[in-house]
């Protein structure tokens, strides 16, 4: 049977032509869907020989799960226990949208979830009722479609309706990240940044003193050395295990290296402070902070009486008493608050580690 094109409206959905997509998907035909990010062919995944027809067509192996594409993230209880906090909040930022998760289910195998964010194709899996099995139009292996004229060029042979919206928004596979363990994985670059997915599934823990040169890159610096160094990974692995360590000055100017004192005293421990850039304690990073640890009651009191709403995430440090600001002073004394800090970072940890997932 030749290739089907069917143009989407323009206007807006028109229920007909989702009524025709579902209608031939639940008739085992082959169909090619709209994204934001390629098109794909998609498959009822209770229709065992069409899955098994898709895998032939894209020369995939048997133990290469395809991806479920729901319509709303809250259907994703139909093949998940209730994930996780950290999960939960990729689920909320990130869907729809081009973010592939793979998580467990109850029976402890892995599948792949996302939810795209084209308004045809979320209403044909909407009307269907559970999820669809999509993949990208292309040989294992190769360059995803994502422009209709391609598709019809390549694959009219193999596609019995293409709905076509034209080129593709994006142009670029989604995302996919691995959270079936506390150390999530990237397993494609895809069209949203990684690393910007990472910081939203994460906890930021915030250290504040005075003008960010001194205490609180300290704090820091040591709180990822010692917290990679007690979950058994490198630093540049907190992001994917759920924590940022980062600091701020509640009268800091922007830009300032750290001091040299505060430099040397680090080194000393392995802890390299150079690319250190202070910055001022904003609103926005209050809010954005799960926890904040101040060097001294004087910041504890400037935030809470500023934004009195963020209380209860405000703590000294130190609960016995205030690490002193060094500036100025010669390398014993910046050894010296070094050493404060670094002990009261530690009995600190414990709690940290509480808060992830």
């Amino acid at each position: 049977m030749p290739l089907q094109r069917i143009h989407l409206a323009p206007e807006g959905v028109d229920g007909e032509q989702v009524n025709l997509a579902c209608d031939a998907i639940a008739a085992g035909r082959s169909v090619a869907l709209p994204t934001e990010t390629v098109y794909g062919l998609a498959v009822d995944p209770r229709q065992k020989e069409r899955v098994h027809a898709l895998r032939i067509l894209k020369g995939r192996s048997p133990d290469q799960a395809f991806t479920h594409h729901l319509a709303d993230a809250s259907d994703a209880t139909q093949l998940l226990a209730p994930p996780n906090p950290r999960v939960q909040r990729l689920m909320d930022s990130c869907w729809p949208g081009p973010l592939t998760l793979v998580l467990e289910d109850a029976r402890g195998q892995s599948l792949g979830l996302r939810v795209p964010a084209q308004a045809f194709t979320q209403q044909v899996i909407h009307r269907l009722g559970h999820s669809l099995f999509m993949t990208s139009i292309n040989p294992s292996g190769g360059a995803p479609l994502t422009d209709p004229e391609a598709i019809a060029a390549n694959y009219g042979e193999d596609v019995d309706l293409l709905f076509d919206d034209g080129p593709s928004l994006l142009g670029l596979s989604s995302t996919v990240l691995r959270c079936t363990t506390p150390l999530f994985e990237v397993l494609r670059e895809g069209s949203r940044p990684s690393s910007e997915i990472l910081t939203i599934a994460s906890d930021l823990i915030l250290f504040v003193c005075t003008g960010n040169t001194c205490r609180s890159p300290l704090a820091e610096g040591f709180a990822r050395k010692e917290a990679a160094r007690r979950l058994a990974i490198k630093p540049e692995q907190l992001l994917a295990r759920g924590l940022r360590f980062a600091s701020a000055g509640i009268s800091a100017f922007s830009g300032s290296p750290a001091s040299e004192g505060s430099l040397q005293a680090a080194a000393e421990l392995g802890i390299d402070l150079s690319n250190h850039i202070s910055r001022t304690l904003t609103p926005a990073l209050v809010a954005a902070a799960r926890v904040i640890y101040c060097l001294s009651s004087s910041h504890l009191a400037a935030i809470v009486t500023s934004l009195p709403e963020s209380a209860d995430k405000v703590q000294l440090l130190d609960p016995g008493g205030e690490v002193p600001d060094p500036i100025g002073g010669d390398l014993l004394l910046y050894r010296s608050t070094r050493d404060h800090i670094s002990r009261a970072v530690s009995a600190r940890l414990p709690e940290v580690f509480a808060l992830l997932a």
